[in-house]
């Protein structure tokens, strides 16, 4: 059995908690559209495109601004919105 190895962090969004995986590798945020929608979060038009580790290309439905608190520091990102991460 293979155990996860990611790093998980918990993060504020709005009032509620949420997971985030934190990947030190990566040169961008993404955002769930799940979680999007849930937020309301405002999407704005991107051309932006993302390409997955293994190489699949990911739709990017838009992009928005994220404004987290991270152990009591607010944080403000940008990250592209797509359904094809969790």
């Amino acid at each position: 059995m293979i155990k996860s190895t990611y790093a998980y962090i918990e993060c504020q969004l709005g009032k509620e908690t949420v997971k985030c995986l934190l990947d030190t590798g990566s040169e961008i945020s993404l955002c769930p559209a799940s979680t999007a929608r849930h937020h309301r979060l405002l999407l704005m038009p991107t051309t932006q495109g993302v390409q997955a580790a293994n190489g699949q290309n990911m739709h990017v439905k838009g992009i928005c601004d994220l404004n987290l608190k991270l152990t009591g520091r607010k944080v403000a990102t940008t990250a592209l919105v797509t359904a094809n991460v969790d």
